[in-house]
């Protein structure tokens, strides 16, 4: 009887995995579709998400999103970030008592 019930239970645990991976798989053929690459690659990157949802989810999140793209991004807004402070201090000092800012450059 209790064979029969942990049966039961890693059934239902399989269905409900296997939900869940074609859920997850699903959602991210939309973000498959968006990236900007071959199309060779989105076709596969689909096929293995529709028809290997586990096994595809997998991998898309391993090896195929653009992890370059959000630190070059960010390091953009944080350049520029800099720039503007930078800008803004060398506003701020007047010609007359001009400061420098970066003295162990200039003292060579």
């Amino acid at each position: 009887m209790l064979a029969h019930d942990a049966t039961e239970i890693w059934l239902y645990a399989l269905k409900v995995a296997g939900i869940f991976f074609w859920a997850v798989a699903l959602a991210l053929v939309p973000l498959v579709l968006v990236r900007r690459k071959e199309p060779s690659s989105t076709i596969a990157w689909i096929l293995a998400l529709v028809f290997l949802p586990a096994i595809g989810t997998l991998l898309f999140l391993l090896f195929g999103r653009d992890r370059v793209r959000w630190p070059a991004k960010r390091k953009r807004q944080l350049d520029a970030l800099v720039r503007a402070q930078l800008e803004e201090a060398r506003a701020g000092v007047g010609d007359a008592d001009r400061v420098s800012l970066a003295p162990e450059l200039s003292s060579g």
